[in-house]
């Protein structure tokens, strides 16, 4: 989808597990905000 209304990450934390995990984040830009907030 054009326009950056999609992000996709993926992040090996341990090869030597067996475990799979996706954890989707919705309105990540917001949440990003959050995080790191901007200077006012």
């Amino acid at each position: 989808m054009a326009g950056g209304q999609r992000f996709l990450m993926t992040v090996e934390d341990d090869p030597e597990s067996t475990l799979t995990q996706a954890i989707i984040v919705l309105n990540w830009f917001e949440e990003l905000k959050r995080w790191v907030p901007v200077g006012r």
